[in-house]
């Protein structure tokens, strides 16, 4: 997998604000503490952190400019209308859009988003059983479990990896 981003759900939030996000996974909003009290300080905090960490810099006058690497990164959690996940001894969300794959885990402290291959999905189908499912804006909802046996019939696998990419028809793989 390619570049590592740890940010808090708060950042995460601030982030997509910055970049007018169309989406963020509903999870992510149901996780975050309560930042409705004192907002303007919750954002300003943020802002100012990420600032600290070089993933956003902000001028005199209040312009926010994010890093090129970041904001390629964070593309498919916002702007991206599928959201799938991949369950087996931990979880994944796969956020994709445009041919990239962000692969974000959720953590005690936040969030850890990769970006990623379709090889790096497929390697995380070896080994247990998995649970794929995906969200796909305005069309439906797919959910699948496969055994690890069933996963090492390569049908299968791209059986799983049709459904976590959202290449579902009405329902219908």
């Amino acid at each position: 997998m390619k570049k590592e981003l740890k940010l808090t759900l708060v950042e995460l939030f601030f982030l997509g604000a910055q970049m007018n996000a169309k989406y963020i996974d509903y999870n992510y909003i149901a996780a975050m503490p309560d930042i409705q009290k004192r907002y303007a300080l919750h954002e300003q905090r943020a802002l100012e952190t990420l600032e600290e960490r070089g993933i956003l810099e902000e001028d005199f006058s209040g312009n926010v400019e994010l890093d090129e690497e970041i904001r390629q990164l964070l593309e498919p959690v916002f702007f991206g209308a599928v959201e799938s996940r991949l369950d087996a001894e931990q979880s994944y969300n796969i956020h994709l859009h445009n041919g990239k794959i962000t692969i974000a885990i959720m953590e005690e402290e936040g969030m850890t988003f990769f970006g990623a291959e379709e090889e790096d999905i497929q390697k995380l189908l070896t080994g247990a059983a998995v649970t794929v499912q995906c969200a796909k804006a305005e069309v439906g909802f797919w959910k699948k479990t496969f055994t690890s046996e069933e996963l090492e019939n390569e049908t299968y696998r791209k059986e799983a990896i049709k459904i976590l990419k959202g290449e579902c028809e009405n329902g219908i793989l």
